[in-house]
């Protein structure tokens, strides 16, 4: 119900707020961005991991073709 939507509230905002310092970040050329791993965040346990990614050389979205 809509008390659902209350509850997550803080979460989204959360989140909301980590993009938009990524979007800065990038824009503006500084600091280290998430690019190449996912952020992992439990809210319910307040605990933030990342994770690695490796690009698919089969993804025509993001694999880098001009150098293969």
């Amino acid at each position: 119900g809509l008390g659902d939507v209350y509850k997550r509230q803080p979460l989204l905002g959360m989140m909301g707020s980590i993009q938009a310092i990524e979007t800065l970040k990038l824009l503006a050329n500084t600091g280290t961005s998430l690019n190449g791993r996912l952020l992992l965040v439990d809210a319910q346990s307040m605990q933030i991991r990342e994770m690695t990614l490796k690009q698919d050389p089969a993804c025509p979205v993001c694999h880098d073709n001009e150098n293969s």
